[in-house]
């Protein structure tokens, strides 16, 4: 333990995300840890993420998708969008990448979520990389619009949405 608590730098985007780091920091602060927290517009928050690391936890927003494989082909493997966050599995990298490959490979549902479940284990383990929070939106409108759907993953279908009037 660390009996004077530590110190740490917050690194967030401006907006929702700063207002999450703040929050954050509060309960940090509740148990003796002390921090700073940095935001930033979007570009140099993400030159900072990605290519300097000058921080020791980041607050990030983003959307997920009912399927887990949207979240791992994003973040965990070495070519997904956001790899570079992630980067490193240690001495597990192996068991990943194989666990990624079966539940791409696998139909069965029961199947999938066992092995996903096995995967995320290995997440939560290794890597300082959670989800703290989950955003949900209750959509509400007008009788009058038509073919409207919400996916799980905060999206809308607006190319399909139409108004009769």
């Amino acid at each position: 333990g660390y009996p004077d608590g530590f110190k740490i730098r917050i690194l967030a985007p401006k907006g929702a995300e700063e207002i999450m780091g703040e929050i954050l920091y509060s309960d940090l602060k509740d148990i003796g840890i002390e921090g700073k927290i940095t935001a930033l517009e979007i570009p140099e928050f993400l030159d900072t993420l990605l290519n300097k690391e000058d921080f020791d936890f980041a607050v990030l927003g983003d959307t997920i998708s009912p399927d887990p494989d949207f979240f791992a082909s994003k973040y965990l493997v070495p070519n997904g969008a956001m790899a570079s966050i992630v980067g490193h599995w240690g001495s597990r990298a192996d068991e990943v990448r194989a666990l990624l490959d079966e539940g791409r490979k696998t139909i069965d549902m029961d199947k999938r979520v066992e092995i996903y479940r096995d995967l995320y284990d290995i997440v939560l383990d290794e890597n300082p990389l959670i989800f703290v929070t989950y955003g949900t939106r209750l959509p509400v409108f007008k009788n009058f619009v038509k073919d409207f759907f919400a996916f799980g993953d905060i999206r809308y279908n607006w190319e399909e949405i139409w108004l009769d009037k």
